[in-house]
């Protein structure tokens, strides 16, 4: 045994250099990464695991390893985030851009036992995909494994006071000192849960608090236009009056508006601002002549809000698009429609006055 594990320390002792480089890159790519996807983050820290370490994990973990690169955290990345939801979705990103050892990728966050304590992490063990390694800057990091652990602010809080604490198994702890442990893990679990929804009800306040005309087409921002926008509702009210029916507000029809919206290539709701003011009479003019259509001929008691927005897609792409991406939007959008037919409907709705 002695001499395996001496064998693997010589090895690291050769490749320490290269793995602590590994950790440092992979720390700076992941800074890069997640700021493109808007995830903040606390603190992003790379470590590289000493010699004794190494040393004591291989004996701890008798006849497990059998070369260096079976240890899976000699490179390591530790990604602070401020808020637990911010974990699953660097979770989620990590999963995307790297290829990912399932079998040693853990979520800690998940307790086995109901008796448990202590706050976890997000484990994944991680190689760099195909793509990147075609960089010169990453060939050297070929078939390395790099562990990167996530966790929330307050998880990493729980993490650091436990281990300055030397408890680092549950069982080597007193029951007493255990249970004062379990109060203090259950209260953590509700903080990381409020902190998430308080952030979610500042940013939902904020989007509500600007102009919704200013925002992007996304679900709460165009849910926010449609409820309070009066031209939208002015607009939905002359569209469903054409058919004999009414707007319920209860009714939600934003997933379906969002996805014919970035079809159309309509991007920003100031674009649908400008077409319902200047277009109101041929958006409801091509609304009545596609309902007149005989396969469009049930009648539907209620129409969800935004109801007119579906037809600022309609037309949107009917006059800037050519016959082969129209076609596409059609078929993309279910819509059971010719580019030729749909040509005509807004031939005979330009004859209302604007």
């Amino acid at each position: 045994m002695s001499d395996r594990i001496n064998m693997i320390l010589d090895e690291y002792d050769l490749k320490a250099g290269i793995y602590e480089l590994y950790a440092q890159e992979t720390a700076g790519l992941l800074s890069r990464l997640l700021a493109g996807a808007h995830v903040r983050c606390h603190s992003i820290r790379h470590r590289l695991k000493g010699r004794s370490d190494l040393r004591d994990k291989i004996i701890r973990k008798s006849g497990q390893y059998t070369s260096l690169i079976d240890v899976t955290d000699i490179a390591g990345v530790r990604v602070i985030c401020y808020f637990a939801d911010d974990v699953d979705a660097a979770a989620q990103l990590i999963e995307r851009e790297f290829d990912v050892d399932g079998a040693h990728t853990t979520d800690k966050r998940q307790f086995t036992h109901p008796d448990r304590f202590g706050y976890k992490s997000m484990h994944h063990v991680v190689r760099l995909n195909a793509d990147r390694l075609k960089l010169a800057e990453y060939r050297d990091f070929d078939g390395l494994p790099v562990e990167i652990q996530s966790r929330s602010l307050l998880q990493h809080a729980w993490a650091e006071i436990e281990h300055d604490l030397g408890y680092k198994q549950p069982s080597a702890v007193p029951d007493l000192i255990r249970r004062r442990f379990s109060r203090i893990a259950s209260l953590l679990e509700l903080a990381d849960e409020e902190f998430d929804g308080i952030r979610n009800t500042v940013t939902l306040s904020r989007q509500h608090a600007q102009p919704a005309e200013s925002l992007g087409i996304e679900g709460k921002s165009l849910a926010i236009f449609i409820a309070t926008d009066p031209l939208v509702r002015e607009v939905d009210d002359a569209i469903a009056n054409v058919r004999g029916s009414t707007v319920n507000a209860a009714m939600d029809g934003t997933s379906t508006i969002v996805e014919r919206l970035r079809l159309a290539d309509v991007r920003a709701l100031t674009e649908i601002k400008q077409m319902l003011e200047t277009r109101k009479a041929r958006i409801v003019g091509l609304a009545r002549e596609i309902f007149r259509l005989p396969r469009f001929a049930s009648v539907p008691t209620f129409f969800a809000p935004g109801i007119s927005l579906l037809y600022v897609a309609y037309l949107s792409a009917v006059e800037r698009f050519s016959d082969d991406r129209l076609s596409e939007f059609l078929s993309k959008a279910n819509i059971e429609m010719s580019v030729n037919e749909l040509h005509e409907l807004h031939d005979l709705a330009k004859s209302e006055r604007e």
